[in-house]
């Protein structure tokens, strides 16, 4: 009977001591660290009748709900200083708006990336994805 309580005892330690595993570090998949990266696409001014330019986008997480997003075009002579875009999801869609006053909103949908920018000069419209 000694020897029976002995080995439960070792059984149970041994069950609790091998189903323990070592704690992983948590991966962030919100929605602003998804987003954060470089994109490809086009860039095209609404109301003429040029084609689009090829343009190049470039987003940085700056908190869990914010991103800086900076557009560079070379052809349009587009060269945006970051704007912060407020960060939100809504069945499975992300949207995008400016936290300032500045007339930016886009969505991110299934890998795809499209901003409007209302500027002085005109309206830009980008879409791209990421590189």
């Amino acid at each position: 009977m000694k020897y029976l309580k002995l080995l439960m005892v070792a059984m149970t330690m041994f069950v609790a001591f091998s189903s323990c595993k070592k704690d992983e570090e948590e991966v962030d998949y919100s929605s602003t660290t998804v987003l954060a990266g470089d994109y490809v696409g086009t860039a095209k001014w609404v109301g003429y009748s040029d084609e689009p330019s090829r343009a190049y986008a470039t987003v940085v997480r700056r908190s869990s709900d914010v991103v800086s997003f900076q557009l560079y075009c070379e052809p349009l002579g587009l060269d945006l200083s970051p704007i912060n875009l407020v960060v939100e999801q809504r069945n499975g869609i992300i949207y995008l708006t400016s936290e300032s006053d500045l007339a930016v909103d886009g969505t991110v949908s299934a890998g795809i990336m499209s901003v409007t920018c209302d500027l002085t000069s005109g309206t830009i419209v980008f879409n791209g994805k990421k590189d």
